[in-house]
């Protein structure tokens, strides 16, 4: 992270790589535990009324809601966990790339417009819920301005790849001395015992 030049770029490319990984999780968790959730329900309501539960068929009159329409929103919102998983995944994955930070702002743009389509849908048919409007709206708004940071550090930085290098530097190590071989181990004095002369009685 010290090869950037100025200390505002260095803020910049960590708030871009901290801000699209921790929106990529936050939207994968929110995926798998109520997006996909939603979309799963639907098909049980639909499940259930057609089996003739009078619970769910009561519920289907209050709320002037067709079998149909159920199904079509349960298909919207397992698009929508799909769009939300993928974006999510690759969010987690690139999120330390900066060649890679403008094929991910696409995937964000296009999450953002899912989400907003599949929203509006909601609204006119009934079924929309304003907490899903945190993770829809909110997240991928958090990570756009993410990976806007980033792909501002890597127009700065066109031969950049990291926004921080994973590849330590090995520790210089001392170095060490040729092996020798037995031989040479032999030949060698070890002491001064050894340079000095055998004794008459040896």
């Amino acid at each position: 992270m010290n090869e950037f030049k100025d200390p505002k770029e260095m803020r910049m490319a960590v708030n871009g790589k901290v801000g699209l990984m921790g929106g990529g999780v936050i939207l994968l968790l929110s995926a798998i535990t109520s997006t996909l959730m939603y979309g799963l329900n639907m098909f049980n309501i639909v499940s259930e009324v057609s089996k003739g539960n009078k619970e769910y068929v009561d519920m289907l009159s209050k709320t002037n809601l067709s079998t149909n329409l159920l199904v079509l929103a349960g298909i919207c919102f397992l698009v929508l966990a799909i769009a939300e998983i993928f974006a999510g995944v690759f969010s987690i994955r690139l999120s330390n790339r900066l060649d890679k930070c403008f094929f991910m702002k696409k995937i964000v743009i296009v999450l953002m417009v899912v989400e907003i389509l599949i929203q509006i849908f909601l609204f006119f048919t009934g079924l929309f819920n304003f907490s899903m409007l945190i993770t829809s709206i909110l997240v991928p708004s958090y990570m756009l301005w993410s990976v806007t940071r980033l792909c501002k550090i890597a127009k700065a930085y066109p031969d950049r790849i990291y926004v921080s290098d994973k590849q330590k530097r090995p520790a210089a190590s001392p170095s060490q001395a040729p092996k020798k071989s037995l031989h040479d181990r032999a030949m060698m004095p070890t002491s001064l015992s050894d340079t000095e002369e055998p004794s008459e009685e040896e």
